[in-house]
């Protein structure tokens, strides 16, 4: 079977300096082929059988999810044995900055793993940059069976469709099954259990929680997954679309920063965090050195990883009287295509495959939440998949609020780094969101 050929980076020494220290990922995850076993006859389409490199990005924050994308990735070239893809892993900070340049100077990918809405896909389609995919996906028929919720939300402030999300994501905890057992533990169904679940993990040595607080965004995912308890959804809506009539000084977001710092006082998270990156965090939950990571359904592959059943729970709510929303369930990042790049019409082919009944059954196999509508549902991975997909029906959307707009975003996790290091208040670190927020909407 054809594997991918995974390249440095080096595009343009105009961005070079800013990709230093990425590497690609190795494959770590063993994840099934099951859905890849039936293997229809190519057809070319008219495509060119004149070799061809694709290359694609990766946004590398979780690399048991690129294990995913290369099962598919293989099944592609052999059905085009003329086509090689070649991946370029970028972790989440240097995408932000890199994909701009890189569309800017012409030297982008093919086809790209896209952070949504205003981080990189909208100012990409606004710049001219991403091919609109609505009249191509009616002709191919892509539209028949996606959940167009998905597509809808990420691509709401554009005029048409330029990114396609390819899983719905969320924010919680993931805990290891084996400290709660010997400790006579059970999720947690009130903050109250929570905190108690907690303070006797403590009491025992444990640290409870790891969180890569380093990188700073794994730090206000913490944050977001207490705010989406605590305050009305219409706020948190409001400073989404850029509704300058909505504060980030509201009560509920300045509650959340405080329970963050209390908690991180009293223990509850890893006491080393400003010190520790993301995949370190990650590590210390898979090696068994804390009881549970506060994070994204995009790391679920890499904890499957772990020498331990690995299950989800949601956050419990600050609050009782509003209902309840799950952190950061929305779609997850896009795949685009870039518009003016040299093999447009093998992106859009690979596109087709992503995109397909028998690849979207392959992901849905691996644990992947695809917002696919099967006319029958497939079985799941494991009980970790069944926990995701029944806290999130359960539960209310919540986006990423704190990528509505990149300058207050980038902030925020600085600040809330201070909120933790006791050289900020949580006042004074949302007034000066506030302000930026007010700013960067244009007031």
């Amino acid at each position: 079977m054809k594997r991918i050929t995974f390249t440095g980076i080096a595009l343009l020494s105009l961005w070079l300096l800013l990709l230093a220290g990425c590497t690609t990922p190795e494959a770590t995850a063993e994840p099934t082929a099951a859905a890849t076993e039936a293997m229809p006859e190519e057809e070319d389409g008219g495509l060119s059988d004149e070799p061809v490199t694709l290359t694609f990005w990766w946004e590398g924050a979780a690399v048991g999810n690129l294990e995913v994308f290369q099962l598919s990735f293989d099944r592609f070239t052999e059905m085009h044995p003329n086509v090689t893809i070649e991946v370029v892993a970028i972790p989440f900070e240097d995408m932000l900055r890199t994909m701009p340049l890189a569309l800017d100077a012409g030297t982008g990918p093919d086809i790209s793993m896209s952070l949504p809405l205003e981080s990189t896909t909208y100012p990409a389609a606004m710049a001219g940059h991403l091919l609109e995919l609505t009249d191509i996906g009616e002709e191919r028929g892509w539209w028949d069976k996606f959940d167009m919720k998905a597509t809808d939300f990420n691509n709401r402030a554009l005029d048409g469709i330029y990114g396609v999300p390819y899983e719905w994501t969320a924010v919680g905890v993931f805990y290891n099954t084996e400290i709660f057992a010997e400790h006579g533990l059970t999720p947690p169904a009130t903050l109250e259990e929570f905190e108690a679940l907690m303070g006797t993990l403590v009491d025992a040595g444990i640290t409870p929680i790891s969180v890569g607080g380093r990188d700073g965004w794994p730090l206000v995912h913490v944050w977001q997954a207490l705010v989406f308890t605590n305050t009305e959804y219409e706020t948190l809506r409001g400073l989404e679309d850029r509704d300058t009539a909505y504060s980030y000084e509201n009560e509920g977001m300045t509650e959340a920063a405080h329970k963050v710092l209390d908690w991180f006082e009293a223990g509850y998270l890893d006491p080393n965090l400003l010190s520790t990156g993301f995949t370190d965090a990650n590590d210390l939950f898979i090696n068994g050195d804390t009881a549970m990571n506060i994070g994204g359904t995009w790391v679920q592959q890499d904890f499957r990883n772990a020498p331990f059943e690995v299950r989800f729970f949601a956050v419990p709510p600050m609050r009782t009287d509003i209902p309840l929303h799950l952190g950061g369930f929305n779609p997850a990042n896009d795949i685009v295509i870039v518009k003016d790049g040299p093999n447009v019409e093998w992106a859009i082919e690979l596109m087709d495959y992503l995109l397909s009944e028998e690849n979207m059954t392959l992901w849905w196999e691996n644990g992947f939440l695809v917002p696919y509508v099967f006319d029958e549902v497939p079985p799941g991975k494991d009980q970790l998949q069944s926990d995701l997909y029944t806290t999130m029906l359960a539960s209310g959307p919540g986006h990423f609020i704190t990528v509505s707009m990149p300058e207050t975003n980038q902030l925020i996790w600085a600040n809330m780094q201070e909120v933790v290091a006791q050289s900020k208040t949580p006042e004074e670190a949302l007034a000066e969101a506030q302000e930026l927020f007010l700013t960067e909407a244009g007031q």
